[in-house]
């Protein structure tokens, strides 16, 4: 199975822990399904389906893998209508978010294995780029004004980017070795996370002028920044000193909040919508993956979709819609939850 996410990558190169859905080691019980109506989905020929981002409208970004195990992009419209996609000449594509334009961002791969940046257009044309002399390039978010953050690797070292929807790119180094850019609002302002010279991770908030601001949980080892909505608070995680992870919420003021749903032995906090909702997925003791919604108040609704053996939440829009994907006797499908 092929496990992302963009996020996800960067994480590993911090040195943080993931995540994987496995068909066959999630097996044990799920938690109660949470009230709401779930949609399952797949792109015709699909063998496994990874649902990314959603907008206002509702159109899904996703990726999924075919029967000879090439990689394609989808979009799914709000009608259920699934179209699949290629960057020109790539040999996979994994898209990411989409934002209310239906510009869809990701990466593809070419024939020699090197990842660029693609920025799919809601007219179904696509437009690849690099950072200059990048090596390798992840686009992770796009906001409404069409600019995209993202990262790429440089003779060994990370760093974050924005790219102008006029295609102008401006590098955020933060380190010597890494940087990454992983969450963008409507204002511009970005966050991600960067590791300094003695190996500890920070997450950061950078406002459009430039001024940045480290984010370090207490007593975190490691903090990461994932995701930012139009007020500016920032969802994360963050890893205690016996490795553990948990989420957290920074409020615009400073204020974090660190939390676990019920019962988790690993929480990760990926997405945040306009109304501080933050969307992801934990890992109870049992090893069975949960997705979960936390809202702003501190409340949690578990997002398991009927059958399945394990979830992931990778995307929530202004209307608390989610997506993601689940595993379930048969494979790895998408899915759509309405409240």
């Amino acid at each position: 199975m092929q496990h992302r996410h963009t996020r996800k990558q960067t994480i590993n190169a911090f040195g943080g822990a993931t995540l994987a859905l496995c068909t066959t080691a999630l097996l044990s019980s799920a938690p109660t399904f949470a009230k709401g109506t779930y949609t399952s989905f797949d792109p015709e020929g699909s063998v496994e389906t990874i649902a990314q981002g959603i907008n206002r409208q509702g159109a899904i970004s996703g990726g999924y893998e075919d029967s000879a195990g090439a990689f394609h992009g989808f979009v799914r419209a709000p009608d259920g209508t699934i179209a699949s996609f290629d960057a020109p000449n790539a040999a996979a594509t994994t898209p990411n978010q989409i934002n209310d334009r239906g510009e869809i961002v990701g990466q593809w791969q070419d024939s020699t294995g090197r990842k660029h940046g693609f920025i799919r257009k809601a007219d179904g044309s696509i437009v690849s780029f690099d950072p200059p002399k990048a090596h390798a390039t992840y686009a992770v978010v796009i906001n409404n004004s069409g600019t995209t953050a993202g990262y790429y690797k440089q003779k060994g070292a990370w760093y974050g980017f924005l790219r102008a929807a006029d295609g102008t790119i401006t590098t955020i180094n933060l380190s010597a070795s890494s940087t990454a850019a992983t969450g963008i609002n409507d204002a511009g302002a970005t966050t991600g996370q960067y590791t300094d010279a003695s190996g500890v991770t920070h997450g950061f908030v950078r406002t459009s002028d430039g001024t940045v601001t480290t984010v370090d949980v207490p007593g975190a080892v490691n903090t990461y920044g994932n995701g930012i909505d139009e007020a500016g608070d920032v969802s994360g995680e963050w890893q205690d000193a016996n490795g553990v992870f948990h989420g957290y919420l920074r409020s615009t003021d400073g204020t974090i909040t660190s939390f676990d749903p019920t019962g988790s032995v690993h929480t990760t906090a990926f997405e945040i919508n306009r109304k501080s909702t933050i969307a992801s997925y934990f890992e109870d003791d049992s090893g069975v993956i949960h997705g979960y919604l936390r809202k702003a108040i501190g409340t949690f609704t578990i997002i398991d979709p009927p059958q399945s053996t394990g979830t992931e939440v990778w995307g929530i829009n202004a209307h608390g819609v989610v997506t993601g994907y689940y595993s379930d006797s048969s494979g790895v499908h998408g899915f759509l939850r309405t409240p």
